[in-house]
């Protein structure tokens, strides 16, 4: 192989080399901002926390409150009326009646069911032996 082959060789080599590394250099770029990894970056160092932290304490130097109240848009979507689910009244239950009965005055007053013939009441332990000196 005479030195004009082996250079033209290396520059093809070269040439390849470097329209590969264009490529990976313009694919990484691509998905840098396809899988946005400057917020990603952010929240893992905890840049992003205290941003956050720095635009409530704006606001509540602004405002006086920790936070705004949200608005909350209602839409007609499902609703007959178009009224606000919270608007919509409902009767309210009868006073006059209990809720529940009120308990016995002794614990002798109260008694239970037995239990139905065949029934059996088994108490089980299941030991997890784990090859470790940790104690929990």
């Amino acid at each position: 192989m005479n030195a004009q082959s082996m250079i033209a060789a290396y520059n093809t080599g070269f040439n390849i080399c470097l329209a590969i590394t264009v490529l990976g250099v313009a694919g990484a770029i691509f998905l840098f901002f396809k899988f946005d990894i400057r917020t990603i970056f952010a929240i893992r160092t905890g840049r992003a926390e205290r941003q956050t932290v720095e635009k409530l304490r704006e606001a509540n130097a602004r405002t006086g409150t920790l936070r705004a109240a949200p608005e909350i848009e209602y839409t007609t979507d499902g609703l007959s009326a178009g009224t606000p689910p919270a608007a919509e009244e409902t009767t309210p239950l009868a006073t006059s009646a209990p809720l529940a009965p009120a308990p016995a005055a002794d614990a002798a007053a109260q008694t239970t069911a037995p239990l139905p013939p065949g029934f059996r009441f088994v108490i089980t332990e299941n030991t997890v032996i784990v090859h470790t000196d940790e104690v929990i």
